[in-house]
């Protein structure tokens, strides 16, 4: 038995660290080397469930909404007359999504290591980083101030968020502390103002967390915290990294407007009016290839055009499921979502964390999925998980924990050594 669990953790560290190798393909990269570590990424989590053989039935049902949206979207978009291969492309993050919410359920059916996940999660942010501003730099070839989101790790809400349990849990402080300078790096030289927002709404969640939200603590300590941020920020002398910023978060002073949030939105509206034109459209939606073209749609202040052009989803997953594959499907993966954040209990959470027979990694890792969740849920604004398949495999290992939190047959519940730091 102590062989295969060694084979099934060298399997899931495999399973892991695989999608952080798949890299959006450029104008320059006719390959399909992109495609070809896709595949071997799915292999391996395939052959990961097939050793853990535990699947946990009782939960699955929440990819049942998921599934339809993967099937009716892949066959409206065939039907549509696209690309058969290009329509299957960008189904896959949907596949890598459920294969995600699996592969957690099913390794904690077995009876996880509560340590080993812990210090996976750690070498896999750290290791995506490295490995991401490495890869930006040779395979783009293009300068410092020309980054963005080429540089961002796969799992860049993953590294922000192993600082904030360890910050709520008082636990693994050295460890947070590196991904917090790691995360601070990088969303300095992307100046992704989505990140940013991110951040900061899951920091301040996490200040509430910490004291057990008491909202008067809370304050307190965002204040103090917001003040030396302030002071920082106020003292640090001018650089190439605070001008990138700088420039990003007040693009708007030289625009008269902000185009990147304008086309966003016009981009829904788009999607909108395209849902409406036909019944079949409203019923069944566009699948995953259809252009969005939000050209000349409104007018912004200065009276210029809004130009944009993206496909499937969009940058919004939430109006972007309606417009894949049509209202109800939509409304079921929604729900899926919607649900799972408003049954997670906050108070529940509390007293889990605060029960003296659970050990630290346990707690850890509980404060970890659920802030992981809840950037993924904030990123969904600005930026479609399912448009990327290996963020869409995480959103998938972040909820398939909290499905689990909250199953009533407290298959989340099996830690049995409180010494297992």
């Amino acid at each position: 038995m102590e062989l295969n669990k060694s084979k099934i953790k060298f399997f899931l560290f495999l399973s892991f660290f695989s999608p952080i190798f798949i890299f959006h393909r450029t104008n320059f990269d006719e390959s399909k080397l992109t495609a070809y570590i896709s595949i071997l990424s799915i292999i391996i989590i395939f052959l990961t469930i097939r050793f853990i053989n535990k699947i946990n039935y009782q939960i699955i049902k929440f990819l049942f909404p998921f599934i339809l949206l993967f099937t009716v979207g892949l066959f409206v978009t065939i039907v549509r007359d696209f690309e058969i291969l290009n329509a299957f492309n960008r189904s896959l993050p949907i596949i890598f999504f459920c294969l995600g919410f699996i592969l957690i359920t099913s390794y904690y059916k077995l009876g996880h290591d509560s340590r080993f996940l812990c210090n996976l999660l750690f070498y896999l942010v750290l290791f995506s980083t490295v490995y991401q501003i490495l890869f930006s730099i040779f395979y783009y070839k293009i300068s410092l101030f020309d980054m963005r989101y080429q540089i961002l790790p796969k799992v860049i809400n993953y590294l922000f968020c192993f600082f904030c349990a360890g910050y709520v849990m008082n636990f693994r402080k050295k460890s947070g502390i590196i991904c917090l300078l790691l995360f601070i790096i990088v969303t300095l030289v992307s100046a992704t103002r989505n990140i940013l927002l991110m951040s900061i709404i899951i920091f301040y969640i996490s200040i509430f967390l910490k004291n057990e939200f008491n909202f008067f603590k809370s304050l307190i300590s965002i204040f103090k915290i917001t003040f030396i941020i302030a002071l920082i920020i106020y003292f640090i002398p001018d650089n190439f990294y605070i001008d990138k910023m700088t420039n990003r978060i007040l693009i708007s002073e030289k625009y008269g407007y902000d185009p990147t949030f304008n086309s966003r939105f016009y981009e829904i509206l788009a999607q909108i009016k395209m849902l409406k034109s036909n019944t079949l459209s409203l019923l069944f939606g566009f699948g995953f290839v259809q252009p969005i073209e939000v050209f000349g749609y409104d007018l912004n202040t200065k009276g210029s055009f809004i130009m944009s052009l993206t496909h499937g989803y969009g940058h919004n997953l939430y109006v972007g499921m309606f417009f894949v594959s049509g209202i109800f499907i939509g409304f079921l993966c929604n729900y899926v979502l919607i649900s799972t954040l408003f049954k997670t209990k906050i108070n529940k959470i509390i007293f889990f964390i605060n029960d003296d027979k659970k050990n630290d990694n346990e707690k850890f890792l509980l404060i970890f999925f659920y802030l992981s969740f809840l950037s993924f849920l904030i990123i969904n604004f600005f930026g479609s998980t399912f448009g990327d398949k290996s963020g869409s495999f995480y959103f998938g290992i972040s909820i398939g924990i909290l499905r689990l939190f909250n199953s009533d047959n407290k298959t989340y519940n099996f830690s049995t050594n409180k010494n297992d730091q």
